[in-house]
């Protein structure tokens, strides 16, 4: 964020983009250790961005949520990163990237659900007995999409925790071993949530969150074939039939948060900009999943022609 009041947009003329010439965002990537990895090309978006920390990840394992800690510990570092969102590489972006940034810092809640609710949404044939101690038990048991967006008090939370990591290391696994049978536990779906419900902070998540539209089972989403993107199929994953969901309303009022610059000045920083609404409830997704790359020239390609992240276009649609 700008050193002063108000977000900076460049003047017409300069083109440099991408996220070494952006002041909006920070990019971290972790790649698993057993991979073949001789870092990514200059030219890449991701040039420079890998960890230091690369640890061996499977598939429903605790390693997932051992290598979402390193990044969470990494983005810390940053004392100017508010806001703490996991992404994946298979998704793609529903908002300008304008939106997403001020939609999220204007929201006081993470984007998680540790909020209490049904048992049955919380997956209780995942929780084992032998979690439960003194102070932790089955009560602050939650299950939340893997996919967050979190405030920067809980991700230190989460980078600082020694005592409910440990039991999930030991306890969310395929197999109960005090039984030996099979138990299906994700610990990357249940962590986050819990621990932030053990904690006390539940009532600071969103009960209804939805970061990233995954259409479908969050644990094993199907991917969107070729044939079946276009531009009304991606809107429609903005879920626009949520009232609250004022899609067109949200990307002419980030817009204005925007402020011309050409050099830090007095004026620059002067610059009156108007209150944000929230034009999105947290049920409103800014992403969507998963999209394998065969399908990103598509994507890319409606992006350009539609309202997906060009505000010209936008206000050509209105006049």
């Amino acid at each position: 964020m700008a050193t002063c009041a108000g977000f900076l947009r460049r003047e017409p003329g300069n083109t440099q983009g991408g996220p070494h010439q952006q002041h909006l965002f920070s990019v971290y990537v972790h790649v698993g250790a057993k991979e073949n990895f001789a870092g990514f090309p200059r030219e890449s978006v991701f040039y420079g961005r890998v960890i230091p920390t690369r640890l061996r990840t499977r598939w429903g394992t605790h390693s997932l949520t051992a290598a979402i800690r390193a990044l969470l510990k990494e983005a810390l570092n940053d004392a100017m990163n508010h806001r703490f969102v996991l992404l994946s590489e298979w998704d793609i972006p529903l908002y300008p990237p304008i939106v997403i940034y001020v939609q999220l810092m204007a929201e006081q809640h993470s984007r998680i659900t540790a909020c209490p609710g049904p048992v049955f949404k919380t997956k209780p044939g995942r929780w084992a007995g032998s979690f439960q101690n003194s102070s932790f038990g089955f009560q602050h048991w939650r299950r939340a999409d893997t996919w967050f967006a979190l405030i920067r008090r809980h991700a230190k939370m989460v980078a600082e925790d020694r005592t409910v990591e440990r039991d999930f290391a030991e306890n969310c696994q395929h197999i109960d071993t005090n039984i030996s049978r099979w138990r299906e536990c994700f610990s990357e779906q249940h962590y986050f949530a819990t621990l932030l419900s053990f904690k006390g902070f539940e009532n600071e998540t969103a009960c209804d969150a939805s970061l990233t539209n995954s259409e479908g089972d969050d644990t094993k989403p199907h991917m969107f074939p070729l044939e079946a993107i276009t531009a009304d199929g991606l809107r429609a994953l903005r879920k626009p039939e949520v009232l609250a969901c004022e899609e067109r309303l949200v990307l002419h009022a980030a817009q204005q948060q925007l402020v011309h610059f050409s050099g830090f000045n007095t004026s620059v920083c002067a610059t009156h900009t108007p209150p944000y609404r929230l034009h999105l409830i947290p049920a409103c997704p800014l992403l969507a999943r998963k999209f394998g790359p065969e399908t990103a020239d598509a994507v890319t390609e409606i992006m350009k022609q539609s309202d997906f992240l060009s505000q010209s276009k936008l206000e050509q649609l209105e006049r």
